[in-house]
């Protein structure tokens, strides 16, 4: 069996901490704000899946000119779709922006995290 490596593993739990906490804010009664952090989550977890494929296939050994410029375009169409949502969100009157901020900072939240328990696993390993 394959083990998951460290991207896999902080795009599942990114999605898994989306699900959890879109349902327990949604079953607090406040449907709006679960779907802003959801939103926001979503966003989040694009911009990971698109800088992940850019680097495994752009950026990669033996990756030609064409295949770099492919990912460049992939960039500027991904911050100008995230504009474009961002603003719709601006303008939307059920939004919850703090909510939609808090579930755009969830990639990186699991990010340092991981990173955290990697250094603390390495620490007392180190003491043992």
């Amino acid at each position: 069996m394959k083990e998951d490596g460290l991207l896999d593993r902080i795009l599942k739990m990114s999605v898994g901490v989306t699900v959890f906490v879109t349902l327990y804010v949604a079953s607090l009664g406040r449907a709006w704000e679960g779907l802003s952090f959801a939103i926001g989550a979503a966003v989040s977890i694009g911009f990971f899946l698109a800088l992940r494929a850019g680097i495994e296939h752009g950026f990669r050994p033996g990756a030609g000119r064409k295949a770099r410029v492919v990912t460049v375009i992939g960039a500027v169409v991904k911050y100008g779709l995230a504009g474009w949502l961002i603003a719709l969100m601006v303008r939307w009157p059920h939004a919850r922006m703090g909510f939609f901020l808090a579930g755009a900072t969830t990639v990186p939240a699991v990010i340092v995290l991981k990173a955290l328990g990697q250094l603390l696993a390495e620490a007392s390993a180190k003491k043992r």
